[in-house]
């Protein structure tokens, strides 16, 4: 949820009685997440509240910053689409986009990857090879029994489209 209250919120009076708002602390969320401004005199006041069954506080805490990134880019580049604008710091960009793709690794380009199935499954037959929900599938379970290919019947002198 997100909420802006701009609305004045001034203190009341009557005979002899004085009423103010009072920010009242809670330890359960409402909502699994809000974020909530208080306009005041000084500018905006926010608040993030979160379930902390669903967000740990430092995924809350990266939210707000991604925030404030780009409220910051909204007021450099008043002019920009919101796609254009950015979500993630010089520092998350550099992780996600570079030091967390540094997945280069030398991959035999001579094999095809039935063959470099094969070459794992016969030097670690009891490793796990596929898993669908709670079914585990070895590879030497996943391996083929070899056997001599032979045409289907029937296609035998066909070409194939």
């Amino acid at each position: 949820m997100f909420a802006v209250q701009n609305a004045p919120m001034p203190e009341l009076a009557t005979q002899g009685l004085k009423l103010s708002p009072l920010a009242l602390e809670g330890d359960s969320a409402k909502f699994d997440l809000t974020l909530g401004f208080l306009e005041t005199d000084q500018g905006f006041a926010g608040e993030l509240e979160y379930n902390t069954d669903l967000y740990e506080a430092a995924t809350a805490r990266r939210m707000l910053e991604q925030l404030q990134v780009l409220l910051e880019g909204i007021v450099s580049a008043p002019d920009r689409k919101v796609r254009e604008l950015p979500l993630l710091s010089a520092t998350e960009r550099q992780q996600v986009l570079v030091d967390w793709n540094q997945t280069h690794t030398d991959f035999p380009r001579q094999q095809s990857i039935h063959h470099l199935f094969e070459q794992r499954a016969l030097g670690h037959p009891e490793a796990i090879a596929l898993e669908f929900g709670e079914t585990q599938l070895s590879y030497g379970a996943a391996q083929p029994a070899r056997q001599p290919t032979r045409p289907l019947p029937g296609l035998q002198g066909r070409a194939l489209r």
